[in-house]
């Protein structure tokens, strides 16, 4: 609150520092900036003015002004925000970003007038209306992170495109898979439409000693369905290196559908703590042969220490960073207290990105090359803690990366235990193959079992806190029970629960039919 921010920057863009051959490539290179100005008006509120001078696509220079609002309400931040073209044109945008229950919600609606352009708004385009939601089922070892987006694109001829996307990740062990399925359709305001146009794809990671490999296939099942691209990379160090000093060997192998072309590639790359040097080659079955030779490093501010500066291999500028820290937990509440314990050695997962390292003696790691503007949830991989009776306490927590900027986040872990008993009819006689469920004092099922043979249970890496064990609906109607069972609370002195022998009360005793 009564807080003035202001920022500046401007670059020459697709200029390179130093070039061979000379010349620009492509069509929008030139000078940019902005600057900006941003006010506190409350705790939740804040107004902002920017100026922008941009060469766009087309090769012309275009200058804006621009405004916005912005206001938490609740769980969720609103921007509301319009920009004015001297070259003519107007636009308006609304945003929201928001967090409700376990699923995080983000939506925006951009409307152009006047022939208004952009880099968001191409050509002939009057609007642009998003939505994108992210949801994580089960918890832990058990999290099946699933993503849905859909985009309008709305266009002065009549010609509207809607686009679908749909994203579901599992982890198995030392090998990941995600699946993707997305949709297109074009709605023609004069002809025909076009037919609707759906693409699916596969990607896995996985280790397998020292190699790394990582797998992609994209298939277009409508409107002719036929293989799209094929893709294998495979990596792995060339010595037993540390973090500073490593040798590692890229070979990589695909094939293109639609060009009915295979290639293979072949790269080295010795990495230092401050540069990386790469050379590749690649031949393709089309003929084509192509080699390189590359020196890489950034420079940018050390988020880990105050006025610093960090000279690394990693790409600075055109990617987000994250500096986590993991700790212990150790009241329960959420955040790092004093005298809570970090962690090393810990294993991270940032979406898509791998995290090579783990923690480090202070409990912390930086994630490098994040994708700008897209977020995406950093969690703690429970697989690879190494005692079961700790676990992450979140599912983690989602970001959206800045260019060049590093954001600071803590995730923490919790001491667990685990919960037992014994599942029998009230008359006697053993109740197998029944659901249970651990909800916590939120509500939220948090664990998932089922009864064996015997009606023996067991829930397992149950963080610290209290809990309710209740059958699953299904199968309280099947055996015609009542659903809640027991409670239970783990803790330190009592990390180990045995609720013994457990026989549900029948549901006709409670007056249900």
């Amino acid at each position: 609150p009564r807080k003035t921010y202001y920022w500046a920057g401007a670059f020459e863009d697709g200029r390179d520092l130093i070039g061979i051959g000379g010349g620009r490539r492509f069509a929008g290179e030139g000078w940019r900036g902005s600057v900006g100005l941003e006010r506190g008006l409350d705790a939740k509120t804040s107004v902002a003015a920017l100026a922008h001078s941009l060469i766009l696509e087309d090769g012309l220079r275009r200058n804006y002004a621009e405004t916005s609002v912005r206001r938490a309400v609740g769980p969720t931040l609103i921007e509301v925000s319009g920009a004015y073209a001297v070259e003519g044109g107007q636009s308006f945008r609304a945003q929201l970003l928001g967090e409700l229950g376990k699923t995080y919600l983000s939506a925006e609606s951009i409307l152009a007038f006047g022939g208004f352009r952009s880099d968001s708004v191409h050509e002939r385009v009057t609007g642009l209306h998003s939505v994108s939601l992210d949801h994580a089922f089960g918890t832990g070892r058990s999290a099946f992170p699933v993503h849905v987006d859909a985009r309008l694109t709305t266009r002065a001829d009549g010609n509207h495109t809607l686009d679908a996307n749909s994203r579901v990740s599992a982890g198995f062990g030392r090998v990941s898979l995600t699946g993707e399925l997305g949709w297109r359709k074009t709605v023609r305001r004069f002809g025909p439409d076009q037919p609707g146009e759906i693409l699916g794809g596969v990607l896995a990671n996985a280790r397998i000693g020292r190699v790394r490999f990582r797998g992609e296939s994209r298939y277009r099942l409508a409107p002719t369905p036929r293989l799209e691209s094929l893709g294998l990379i495979a990596e792995w160090s060339a010595g037993k290196g540390d973090d500073r000093y490593r040798n590692d060997w890229r070979a990589e192998i695909g094939y293109d559908g639609p060009l009915k072309r295979g290639r293979g590639a072949i790269g080295y790359i010795r990495r230092f703590e401050k540069v990386a040097v790469t050379a590749s080659f690649e031949a393709a079955t089309d003929g084509a042969v192509a080699g390189g030779l590359n020196l890489a490093f950034s420079l940018g501010p050390d988020p880990r220490r105050q006025g610093g500066i960090r000279l690394t291999s990693e790409r600075l500028a055109g990617f987000g960073q994250v500096v986590a820290t993991v700790y212990r937990d150790l009241d329960g509440n959420g955040r790092r207290d004093a005298g809570e314990p970090i962690e090393k050695d810990v294993q991270l997962a940032a979406g898509r990105v791998p995290v090579d390292r783990l923690t480090g003696a202070d409990g912390q790691v930086i994630i490098d090359a994040l994708e700008p503007f897209q977020a995406v949830l950093i969690g703690i991989d429970g697989s690879s803690l190494p005692d079961p009776f700790v676990q992450p306490s979140t599912q983690g927590l989602v970001v959206t990366p800045r260019p060049g900027i590093a954001v600071t986040i803590e995730l923490p872990l919790s001491s667990a235990g685990e919960i037992e008993g014994t599942l029998v009819k009230a008359g006697g006689g053993k109740l197998e193959g029944v659901d249970l469920e651990l909800v916590d004092v939120e509500g939220r099922v948090v664990k998932k079992t089922r009864s064996e043979y015997d009606g023996f249970f067991l829930f397992e890496g149950v963080p610290y806190g209290r809990y309710t064990v209740r059958i699953g609906k299904l199968s309280a109607e099947a055996v015609r029970v009542l659903p809640m069972i027991g409670s239970a609370t783990v803790s330190g002195t009592t990390p180990s629960i045995k609720l013994g022998i457990v026989a549900p009360q029948p549901a006709q005793q409670a007056g249900a039919k």
